[in-house]
């Protein structure tokens, strides 16, 4: 109990600070990420020694490498930053094992990831919202743009949604209800997928000085200098050796994509956690 305690302490103390400088610096400090890290398995470690259970530890290492694979898919699909799969990692060693009492038959480690996305979820909605009111101009130019460039895929999303309404006008009883709800279904995912592309697109570009870039920034242009390309969109974060480049070829800005402080989405998924467990469960009954 006194260890988990220690855990959940040592858990809200680093994404309550990693929060903070997120939306300062827009960076989370390698000393904090990976101090989590170590300090986590740390107190596993201790916990083994003096209460020889050994197993203690074990479930923090295998939790560490789960979300290490969970935090390099999500990073290299360019979800996350680096610093938001840094922390998620810490928070596997924390809580491969739950730190109090817990009823849920989910695992805990799957129960705070499922809630850490509910709540990202909710929360990129809200920006959307707030984006798109307030550069409504813009994002209303991004999403003709966006369904300009898609069109074949937004005809296919109409075809199914016609295609289910005609099926539910034909068919009765439960087929008809689930084809008329698939429809709905349907349509909502096209149209909240054109909504937040048009908010991304109006709020998450800017141009940057390559004075003021900083290690990890997602550049959303290929730049080259003397045929030689010195980024990419396709990188995962600019490194300071190309930062140094760009500077060198006197390259003035770069369109750069932020993406969206998701550390707020992780600090919250990790309090629900921490309150009811798994939030799923707890919804529905």
């Amino acid at each position: 109990m006194i260890t988990g305690i220690i855990l959940v302490v040592l858990a809200l103390l680093v994404l309550i600070i990693a929060t903070y400088t997120d939306f300062k610096t827009g960076e989370i400090p390698d000393w904090l990420s990976c101090g989590f890290i170590i300090s986590a398995l740390g107190i596993r470690v201790l916990h083994s020694i003096i209460y020889s259970a050994w197993l203690y530890t074990l479930y923090g290492i295998m939790g560490f490498a789960a979300m290490y694979v969970f935090g390099i898919l999500i990073y290299y699909s360019r979800q996350w930053g680096g610093g938001d799969a840094k922390i998620a990692m810490g928070l596997g060693a924390a809580f491969a094992t739950p730190p109090f009492a817990y009823f849920g038959n989910f695992p805990y480690l799957l129960a705070l990831t499922a809630n850490i996305f509910i709540a990202g979820g909710i929360y990129g909605m809200l920006w959307s919202i707030y984006v798109f009111i307030r550069r409504f101009k813009k994002a209303i130019k991004a999403v003709k743009e966006e369904v300009i460039s898609r069109m074949g895929i937004y005809i296919f999303g109409i075809a199914l949604v016609v295609t289910a309404l005609i099926i539910a006008l034909f068919s009765s009883g439960l087929t008809a209800i689930m084809m008329f709800y698939a429809s709905i279904v349907i349509f909502a995912y096209f149209l909240l997928f054109m909504f937040i592309k048009g908010a991304e697109k109006a709020g998450m570009y800017e141009k940057v000085p390559v004075s003021k870039l900083t290690e990890g920034d997602w550049a959303a242009e290929e730049i080259k200098h003397k045929e030689k390309i010195i980024c990419s969109k396709k990188d995962c974060g600019l490194t300071l050796e190309q930062i140094a480049a760009l500077k060198k070829a006197k390259v003035k800005t770069v369109l750069v994509k932020r993406g969206i402080k998701f550390l707020l989405a992780i600090l919250a998924g990790t309090v629900i956690t921490l309150i009811y467990g798994n939030m799923i469960i707890f919804a529905l009954f």
